[in-house]
Formats: structure tokens, C-alpha cells, sequence
């Protein structure tokens, strides 16, 4: 069971990872102001889509709305980290992503992305803390609270996990298997009682 928990929502803490390879530069640096705006409308267009499939693409854009720094050597910097990431140079990874914080650390994606990195040495307590700041600078970051649930497992919470994975639910109804791996806790929870 918790290894299944723990497979289904690794896609979703890497998820910003997987979903876009790579910082978009179609869409020009907006103002903090525009871009607050218009991750709420996403989020509302998430929570409004007819389908899963129709979920999953604005769930998407989101993710690329979270790359977008608006610093172009930020960009570079995440391009290279989420290459190091993917090929497990984590060294380098960890390299890239703390220059990226130094430079901006109001930027998300710097803070969720070394949480990830972290989670994958199983350095938890770091992982922890990147965590926390992600969800202080973006409370609906489903891949952070996706990230929060895993470690509460591995670290044996499940009430924890519980509570983290159905936030990330809340956030995002199309979270990969979100219902099955929250049923599945609430399940494991009440036998333990």
C-alpha cells in the first residue's frame, strides 16, 4: 500500500519537472500582480473543467505559469537544473537551484524544485523546509503538498500525510489517483484505530 501511495504522487511532486521540460518563453514576463491574476483564473479554470482530460491540460498551463521567472538567466539556470534532475546529476542540480534562490528566492519554483532534489536523497527534513517556503509563497502548489503527504509516509504520519494529500486534492480534483491514495490513507488509518 504505501509503496503505491508513494508511486502515484512521486508523479505528481515531480510533476512541475515532467510536465514542462523547460521554462515556456512564449509568453512574456508579467507583472507579480498579472501573474497572481492569472493563476487564479487557471486555478478557476481547473475547478471548472468538464472532464479529467481538460483538467490535466490546465493543470498544465499552471505548471508553466510556475516556470515562468520572468529572469532570463533564471530560465537558463531551471532549464539546467531540471536537466541535471533528469539525468541524476543531483550535485548539479543542487548547484543550479541554490543560485536560482540566491538571485530570486520569492520565486516558486527555485524552493520546489530543491525540495525535490532533496526528497530524492531522502534528505527529508530539507526537503521539509524548501516545502514550507514553496507553500508560503504558493499555498495551492499541488506538487509541493503532494511532496508533504509522501515524506509524512516515509516518515510513518499518516494523519499528516492524509491532511497533505487531500489539500493537494483540494487544490487540484485531477491529481494523479488523488481519491484512490486518500481513501486508501483513510482506510489504512482506520485499521490502525
Amino acid at each position: 500500500m504505501r509503496a503505491q501511495i508513494a508511486a502515484a504522487f512521486l508523479l505528481v511532486f515531480v510533476a512541475t519537472t515532467a510536465l514542462a521540460a523547460a521554462p515556456s518563453t512564449d509568453a512574456p514576463a508579467t507583472a507579480t500582480d498579472g501573474k497572481a491574476a492569472h493563476l487564479d483564473a487557471l486555478f478557476a479554470e481547473l475547478h471548472a473543467a468538464p472532464s479529467v482530460e481538460q483538467g490535466k491540460v490546465v493543470e498544465g498551463q499552471i505548471v508553466d505559469e510556475w516556470l515562468q521567472s520572468g529572469d532570463p538567466e533564471i530560465d537558463l539556470l531551471m532549464r539546467k537544473a531540471m536537466v541535471a534532475m533528469g539525468t541524476g546529476v543531483l550535485n548539479q542540480a543542487f548547484g543550479y537551484l541554490d543560485q536560482v534562490i540566491a538571485r530570486d528566492p520569492n520565486y516558486v519554483e527555485g524552493w520546489n524544485k530543491r525540495a525535490t532534489v532533496y526528497y530524492m536523497i531522502d534528505a527529508y527534513d530539507k526537503s521539509l523546509a524548501d516545502i514550507q517556503k514553496t507553500l508560503q509563497l504558493e499555498p495551492r502548489h499541488f506538487g509541493a503538498l503532494a511532496g508533504l503527504g509522501m515524506i509524512m509516509i516515509k516518515l510513518g504520519d499518516k494523519q499528516r500525510a492524509l491532511e497533505a494529500f487531500e489539500r493537494a486534492y483540494q487544490v487540484d480534483p485531477v491529481i494523479n489517483n488523488g481519491k484512490e491514495v486518500i481513501e486508501e490513507l483513510k482506510d489504512e488509518i482506520s485499521k490502525a484505530l
